[in-house]
């Protein structure tokens, strides 16, 4: 008689998770690429004077609080306290566009401000193009959590926040935009790092 209880490889799979893995492993492929071309640059003895505009600083507090913000809402919405939920959520949104914000100012100060033109200096121009691909992918990122912020605000009695939070579609959306927000942060300390050790 067959064994029907499932196992790992024969166990059915949210395809929505497997996109966002997959998605996520193509920025990773992406960013690779970049590092890769930096890395080749400095081995051939580029000139690598990185400059980092305070504002970069500032901008990675930003996108940790934001992060942090987003568990702390998680955490709300399990024990059912919606409306600390819906703050702490708003919040860790508004944290987003911040910390866009924060890298234009890096980017203009890095364009304008600095001693450095990005077109004579390899290693600042690579740290634009690392600066506004996340700044691309984090766009994206706002824009499915505007779609899980409105369907959010739409529940706001205490009914509605609870048939909201145990409804699977709306919870799969938390879950998967809560795992995009926490790679975005990762990636972003992993880039800011770089970034630093080679600054001047």
């Amino acid at each position: 008689m067959l064994n029907m209880t499932e196992n790992i490889f024969s166990k059915r799979r949210e395809p929505f998770i497997f996109m966002l893995y997959l998605g996520i492993g193509g920025s990773i492929l992406l960013f690779s690429g970049v590092f890769l071309i930096f890395f080749r640059n400095e081995i051939n003895s580029f000139d690598f004077k990185v400059i980092v505009p305070g504002a970069m600083w500032l901008s990675t507090l930003v996108i940790v609080l934001s992060s942090i913000a987003m568990y702390i809402s998680i955490k709300h919405i399990e024990k059912q306290d919606f409306t600390a939920f819906r703050q702490s959520l708003t919040f860790s949104y508004l944290l987003g566009y911040f910390f866009i914000f924060s890298q234009i100012i890096g980017w203009y100060k890095l364009l304008y401000n600095s001693r450095l033109e990005l077109n004579l200096n390899s290693s600042n121009a690579i740290m634009f193009v690392l600066s506004l691909l996340h700044v691309v992918h984090t766009g994206i990122g706002l824009i499915a959590f505007s779609l899980v912020l409105r369907k959010v605000f739409k529940n706001k009695r205490f009914e509605d926040s609870l048939v909201y939070s145990v409804n699977p579609p709306n919870v799969l959306n938390l879950s998967l935009m809560s795992k995009f927000w926490y790679f975005l942060a990762i990636l972003w300390i992993i880039i800011f790092s770089f970034i630093v050790y080679h600054a001047i």
